[in-house]
């Protein structure tokens, strides 16, 4: 039973036939197949011969996972990280993720070090994270084989922080956010290698937990950051990452969205807006939310509900070759946009404004680009770094930091931690003139004793 289901869904011997195929997945899992209970997990969760169920996904994936089956496990998992048909529930994930890894399944494995590495779930551990990195790789994982190549830099600075007496600083479950909690993406590049193209395949990390990783293409590169240690060079006006898209980045209630940017060039005459956040598709024109540099170095945001479009400007311009946060926020209850450059608010609408359109087109490429439009002439000369999408239309006090507001925050997370060590000692090895902090022109142990007097002063 579970072959000819197998057969309708791949259109192998017959027709395709996806609900056919359901059909005879439900036959053999009421005879206790837990591969075709997985099968009908997957059924529910996209919508595949039966409409869309979460819930009913979740209760599929358990039956199979109560008899050992990894992929169910693995998706249970996954449930309970996102929160798609059962409340979401950190410790609940990784409790999934640890049985589909000691099972040998490599995403798992993977999943588990993100967990121990960012402490989501479980108490954060370094040494923890490794082990499941080292065990996904083992297993064939190329993202654990990219994650184990920048954590000695990582684990180098814990002997550093040691050195400074630094061990008593309390660290936060994770990278500390008055929004983390309605978080949806996060993507700070510091995976990153100077000088180096972003990995092929989803090597982006997105580090809000939700897994959003994203996949480059173009001509971007990894470049010292002003910002924090590693940043995305756009040279040439080509570059994007790309993100897969989610019901998470509907964003129906309200948004916000932010990045700090350095704009080197505009670009030609060609488009109006240079993109730097949107959700979309291939359509022309149909983008949900947008947020872009204009031609005279102002910003945009835009809004379409897939029949008007709404659009702020903002004639504050950034300054070229220097870097800025910049954010724009929708908030669904008053109908509101507003622009904002490092924290100040530069712009706001005055009618009503509709929230975002939700369906995009599946067969069109739909999903969260950063940085710039595939095309030569549509994007901006510069560099991103720090890109944030929170579900929610935030205040100045609870987004990123402006930029060069306090210096010893390298990961600009908004708190001084054991983690701005870290960016600090890459920082120092790549020779960035961000590590050079007593301002001598050189990099020497007098920059370690700096920062740390920096460190220790605080921020305004």
């Amino acid at each position: 039973m579970f072959n000819l289901g197998d057969c309708y869904k791949i259109g192998e011997g017959v027709e395709e036939d996806e609900a056919r195929a359901v059909e005879w997945f439900r036959r053999s899992a009421d005879r206790g197949d837990p591969d075709a209970m997985y099968e009908l997990g997957i059924a529910y969760d996209f919508g595949e011969g039966v409409e869309q169920d979460h819930a009913e996904a979740v209760s599929w994936y358990r039956r199979a996972a109560e008899l050992h089956h990894q992929g169910a496990m693995y998706n249970l998992g996954v449930a309970f990280d996102r929160g798609e048909g059962v409340e979401r529930d950190r410790a609940e994930a990784a409790r999934w993720y640890r049985r589909a890894a000691d099972r040998g399944h490599a995403d798992a494995a993977f999943n588990l070090g993100m967990c121990y590495e960012h402490g989501e779930g479980v108490e954060r551990s370094i040494e923890s994270a490794i082990e499941w990195y080292q065990r996904a790789a083992q297993l064939g994982d190329e993202m654990a084989e990219q994650q184990l190549a920048i954590m000695p830099r990582t684990c180098s600075l814990a002997v550093l922080a040691g050195a400074l007496g630094l061990l008593a600083v309390v660290v936060p479950n994770g990278l500390s956010s008055p929004a983390s909690a309605q978080t949806v993406g996060w993507w700070t590049f510091e995976e990153g290698v100077i000088g180096q193209r972003p990995a092929a395949g989803p090597s982006v990390l997105d580090i809000s937990g939700n897994g959003f990783h994203g996949t480059p293409s173009g001509e971007a590169t990894y470049a010292t950051g002003e910002v924090s240690a590693v940043a995305l060079r756009l040279p040439d006006q080509r570059g994007v990452v790309h993100v897969p898209d989610n019901p998470l980045f509907e964003l129906q209630t309200g948004f916000t969205l932010e990045a700090y940017v350095r704009v080197d060039a505009l670009g030609s005459v060609c488009c109006d807006i240079r993109p730097l956040l949107f959700r979309g598709d291939r359509r022309a024109g149909l983008d949900p939310w947008f947020l872009g540099v204009n031609n005279d170095g102002g910003l945009t945001l835009q809004i379409h509900d897939g029949t008007t479009q709404f659009t702020l400007r903002s004639d504050v311009p950034i300054g070229l070759g220097e870097w800025a946060h910049v954010a724009g926020t929708f908030d669904a209850s008053t109908g509101r946009m507003r622009l904002y450059i490092d924290g100040l608010q530069v712009a706001q609408s005055t009618g009503f404004v509709s929230p975002p359109m939700a369906e995009l087109d599946p067969t069109r490429s739909p999903g969260v680009a950063i940085a710039n439009a595939n095309s030569a002439t549509q994007g901006v000369r510069g560099a991103v770094d720090s890109a944030r999408v929170t579900a929610r239309a935030l205040g100045p006090a609870d987004m990123l930091p402006p930029a060069a507001d306090c210096r010893p925050d390298l990961d600009r997370d908004g708190a001084l931690t054991v983690f701005d060590f870290l960016a600090f000692q890459n920082a120092f090895d790549a020779a960035a003139p961000i590590a050079d902090f007593d301002g001598d022109g050189a990099l020497t142990i007098f920059d370690f004793l700096s920062f740390q007097n920096a460190f220790d002063a605080g921020c305004p």
